[in-house]
């Protein structure tokens, strides 16, 4: 049997759509005979279905953070990281909102995006050691371009491919300040080097990010996102007391949430669909309290 290291991205206390396509990704993999671990990084995942991660944390939030701003913690025995990456400490801490906007973090991706020459040298070698050691893969995917920095450090020691989907990642890096934006950017392009393919989600999207990061377009697949039906019964046409609109995503601009009340204004004032309504839930982040206002 063939076996896959997926590197996924925690968001914290929150459910996330890339958390949820990875994990149903990884149960998808596992029915086509793959022998898939699902391995969080920063923190652990949150999903509506069983959770199929495991029960670890590489890139552990607190670790890093305190790595990025404390040089001391850069040399700490493993059991203190131990601690500080324990699951259950960071649900704990990250049970409240957090605050993740990019804007504050343009020197910590700057020294993730450097990898064994960044801040987090040490977070590096700990996942590298760990899927050569206990891992072993025939392949390794991995979530965003934002955690595939240990690729190069990882082919020095296991030559086996290694695919980055791309989904979103350009909407964080358009939040960094100058410079550090531009240097990330620089650093993506280095990373890149070492990557054996990209994956999006729709062709728009793989044009745009190619040019983004000045990837070969030759280089990125496209899978378009799915939805695994069985968990929904057909809604019988007498219980539909209307006609309705969903959204579920976060409550942001990057989302499109505005467009899409424009759009429905615009349906309903059509006089077309009188029954018509929108529903919106969604994870709201302080940044975005006056946007959804």
């Amino acid at each position: 049997m063939k076996r896959l290291t997926y590197l996924t991205a925690g968001a914290g206390g929150m459910y996330c759509g890339s958390c949820l396509n990875d994990n149903a990704s990884a149960r998808a993999l596992r029915e086509f005979g793959w022998d898939t671990l699902l391995v969080p990084c920063y923190t652990p995942i949150r999903t509506d279905e069983d959770d199929l991660s495991i029960d670890r944390v590489f890139f552990g939030g607190i670790n890093v953070w305190l790595q990025q701003k404390i040089p001391l913690f850069r040399w700490m025995p493993a059991v203190l990281d131990r601690f500080l990456d324990n699951p259950r400490l960071i649900r704990r801490v990250t049970a409240r909102a957090m605050e993740t906007d990019a804007r504050f973090l343009g020197q910590l991706a700057l020294s993730i995006f450097r990898g064994e020459e960044g801040n987090q040298r040490k977070e590096v070698r700990r996942l590298v050691r760990w899927i050569v050691n206990e891992g072993r893969p025939n392949l390794v995917l991995v979530t965003n371009i934002l955690i595939a920095a240990f690729a190069k450090t990882l082919r020095r020691q296991l030559d086996v491919p290694v695919v980055v989907m791309l989904q979103g990642d350009d909407v964080f890096l358009e939040q960094l300040q100058p410079p550090f934006r531009e240097q990330c950017l620089a650093e993506i392009r280095r990373i890149a080097a070492h990557i054996d393919g990209f994956v999006t989600h729709s062709e728009a999207y793989r044009d745009h990010i190619a040019a983004y990061l000045g990837i070969d377009q030759q280089k990125i697949a496209v899978a378009p996102l799915g939805i695994d039906p069985a968990p929904y019964q057909p809604v019988a046409a007498e219980r539909r007391l209307a006609r309705t609109i969903g959204y579920l995503a976060r409550l942001a601009p990057e989302k499109g949430l505005h467009l899409l009340v424009d759009a429905f204004i615009e349906l309903a004032r059509s006089g077309e669909f009188p029954d018509l309504q929108l529903r919106v839930a969604g994870w709201l982040g302080p940044p975005n309290l006056e946007y959804a206002d």
